[in-house]
């Protein structure tokens, strides 16, 4: 019975030890407040000194030992950090911003054709970046000459109708509060009199 509370003890101490070089572990400051600081888990343990189990002991002991080990490497200057360059997607290999494995799968989700090439959703991305590029180099436009910071649907309604072939390729869409083109009648505008005409007709009375 002495000889295992001896050994308790010196478990125990050996504990302490490993406790507090992980308390000074700079690890130890990234760990979540719900986790009991050394003082705290010294405390415990000193309850229930020498009477804890050794699976507890052995438990804990490995969680420091690995922590520690960890901190050494990380701290030593050995490990390298990987340079190799990561795994890029298909928009980035195409060259474009919008994503072509979504253009993918809604091109399989709506059932276009029996098989779907793997060129297909970059040359469909490609296209519809293309136009909303130009719609919204139009738009701009539009905003800028009515002296706004922001595009509105206004402003897209009157840069897709101004073009002849956006207006062409739109001509089924409605763009909600976009409004319509102002365009006025010829019988609704003041017709212009000249000179020679208004002579003319007073010679016809004459």
């Amino acid at each position: 019975m002495t000889q295992s509370l001896q050994d308790q003890a010196s478990k125990y101490d050996a504990l302490q030890t490993r406790c507090s070089e992980f308390s000074q572990s700079p690890r130890f400051s990234h760990f979540p407040a719900s986790l009991p600081s050394t003082p705290i888990l010294i405390k415990t343990l000193s309850s229930l000194h020498p009477l804890f189990s050794p699976r507890i002991f052995f438990q804990i002991s490995f969680l420091c030992s690995h922590l520690s080990i960890m901190d050494h490497k990380k701290s030593g200057g050995k490990g390298k950090i990987s340079t190799s360059k990561g795994s890029q997607s298909r928009s980035q290999r195409a060259g474009v911003q919008f994503p072509i494995g979504r253009f993918h799968r809604y091109l399989k989700k709506g059932n276009y054709a029996e098989r779907i090439g793997n060129g297909a959703p970059v040359y469909l991305a490609a296209a519809v970046e293309y136009l909303v590029a130009e719609i919204l180099e139009l738009a701009g436009n539009a905003a800028n000459d009515n002296k706004k910071s922001r595009i509105s649907p206004r402003h897209l309604q009157l840069a897709i109708k101004n073009d002849d072939e956006l207006s062409q390729l739109c001509k089924g869409v409605v763009l909600t509060q976009g409004g319509v083109l102002p365009c006025i009648h010829d019988e609704l505008l003041p017709h212009k009199t000249s000179a020679k005409k208004v002579q003319h007709e007073d010679e016809v009375e004459n």
